[in-house]
């Protein structure tokens, strides 16, 4: 039974629980329906209870006294109470974008100024102070019923470095974020970022839906960002019919469209087009401020495009000196690594930006290990910093992979030699798990004494660091940066920020060979012969 009161609280009674609220005062709070949506995705039992279960008969309605509740108390919050021990939980959670009665009260478009300033600072909220505002969210970030995440556990096998994980759906999409670095209470905050910033960049949270071809809005005199700098397989389809978003151009500040599928790579689940591209959470960052989230967005985007760029053009990089190395973090996973029988290589591939780039590359003495190679890249305005990032990234995933593949392996043998076969991400990795595909290394390997060395103190950029001097750093060698705001109402609370961003001169990451997207233009400019179209799939996890 529902009950709808005078006040517009909803009641809602059912043979072991009674649920009350939300209370809707305006058009930004939520539902009962992005109540029920949240339980549903989140596989709750609150709601089978709340789809199958009712009263038993001769049961009489619950009398609730509303007298003196102070309704603001029910907005965005549902008191959930089990009749059986009359105890009551609350329930926190916002707007559902799935929701067919909220989904469509659309914000409004924001335009953002950016401040890049020459302060040297690396964060603008210590970590102190992301550790308090986590705390304060935590009920409504991590709940089984209605969180952003469902579950938050620390990874046992993960004894380099502590590892924390969450599992998390939007809509009918489930999805991990990780969190690794020095500290058990550091490595949770950072998983909790992470599913911060898949929550912001997934699906475009209640934006109003621009649908029209290439052809259209060029007709009206709009401005797009032209589809020949999308690094697409094929040409796009002018007259194709596709959502669009609005994004910035760093530097003029002027604002574009750019098709949704490029900056939010999971937006089919909101809006059910076909994508027409493979987009992935490359290139998007969480900060304290738009600024933040920003550099470390394109920081990403460097990386990757560094990575990328060795690989297909056959580069050799430079090998680092681990002798030079300073950090007692970056010495102890080292340690570690050669203790598990890890041959760990740490190679300099920064190119022309100068912002330090770091691949790390695992090979595993072990003949009946089960993961052969393993590979990770990281960038840093402090290249130790980039070393540690990657080193973590590396370290933690090989005992999990480990162990995943000693279950799994059997299952994957059509990847030996059939690189057609790799169609998912985590095909990259379980590809070079078999030594059968290593030969993909012997360019690197079979050079590896003809390698130019470098100290890490070498790597240092000859600029001084800000987030100002960083972009226009980038900027000098790629001058249009593009990037699309994606705060949201829970974001902008927290006094946070998420950005994605577009360097359209960069080469982009993608997974799965039938998803490659080269960027041959940049690839011929850093090849020393023929760039191999056709090559073995990149190793990147």
């Amino acid at each position: 039974m529902t009950i709808m009161t005078e006040t517009g609280l909803p009641i809602m009674d059912r043979s072991s629980h009674l649920f009350v609220g939300p209370w809707k005062k305006e058009r930004g709070h939520a539902c009962f329906t992005c109540f029920t949506s949240y339980l549903t995705s989140n596989g709750s039992n609150l709601a089978s209870i709340l789809d199958h279960e009712l009263r038993g008969p001769g049961e009489r309605d619950c009398e609730i006294d509303l007298d003196g509740v102070d309704l603001h108390s029910f907005i965005n919050r549902v008191l959930v109470i089990d009749k059986r021990s009359w105890s009551m939980t609350w329930k926190k959670f916002r707007k559902n974008p799935f929701c067919p009665e909220c989904g469509v009260e659309w914000e409004e478009e924001r335009k953002t100024e950016l401040h890049l300033t020459d302060e040297p600072h690396f964060r603008v909220k210590s970590g102190r102070e992301i550790s308090q505002l986590l705390k304060r969210y935590e009920d409504e970030l991590i709940d089984a019923d209605t969180g952003v995440g469902k579950a938050l556990f620390r990874d046992a096998e993960s004894n380099i470095i502590p590892m924390y994980a969450i599992e998390a759906v939007i809509h009918d999409r489930t999805f991990y974020s990780y969190g690794r670095t020095t500290g058990i209470a550091e490595s949770r905050n950072a998983a909790i970022l992470e599913i911060l910033e898949r929550y912001s960049s997934m699906v475009p949270r209640f934006k109003a839906p621009i649908i029209a071809s290439y052809e259209e809005l060029a007709a009206q005199k709009e401005k797009v960002v032209p589809p020949g700098r999308y690094i697409l397989r094929k040409p796009l389809d002018p007259d194709r019919k596709l959502h669009w978003t609005s994004c910035q151009e760093v530097g003029t500040g002027e604002v574009f469209l750019i098709p949704e599928q490029m900056m939010y790579f999971d937006n089919q689940l909101l809006r059910g087009e076909t994508r027409f591209l493979y987009e992935t959470s490359n290139g998007t960052a969480l900060g304290g401020s738009v600024e933040e989230a920003l550099v470390y967005a394109i920081l990403e985007a460097v990386e990757r495009d560094c990575f990328l760029v060795h690989w297909y053009t056959k580069r050799l990089p430079r090998i680092i000196d681990q002798e030079s190395l300073a950090s007692p973090h970056v010495k102890g996973i080292l340690r570690t690594l050669d203790q598990l029988g890890y041959e760990t290589y740490l190679f300099d591939i920064t190119l022309e930006t100068e912002v330090p780039a770091v691949w790390v590359l695992l090979r595993n003495t072990d003949p009946d290990g089960q993961l052969h190679l393993y590979n990770a890249a990281g960038s840093h305005f402090d290249p130790e910093a980039a070393i540690f990032a990657a080193l973590v990234e590396a370290g933690t995933s090989v005992i999990v992979y480990e162990e995943k593949l000693r279950a799994e392996k059997p299952g994957l043998y059509h990847l030996i030699g059939s690189p057609e076969n790799v169609t998912h991400m985590e095909d990259h990795v379980n590809y070079y798990a078999f030594r059968e595909n290593s030969g993909a290394f012997d360019y690197l390997f079979d050079r590896m004494a003809d390698l130019e060395r470098i100290r890490v103190e070498e790597m240092a950029p000859r600029f001084p660091f800000s987030f100002k001097g960083i972009v226009e750093k980038v900027m000098e060698h790629h001058p249009r940066v593009y990037f699309t705001d994606m705060g949201n109402e829970l974001i902008d609370e927290m006094g946070l920020s998420v950005v994605k961003v577009f360097i359209p001169s960069l080469q982009p990451m993608t997974f799965g060979k039938q998803n490659e997207r080269l960027n041959m233009e940049r690839l011929e400019a850093w090849s020393e012969g023929e760039v191999e179209v056709g090559c073995e799939p990149h190793p990147f996890p």
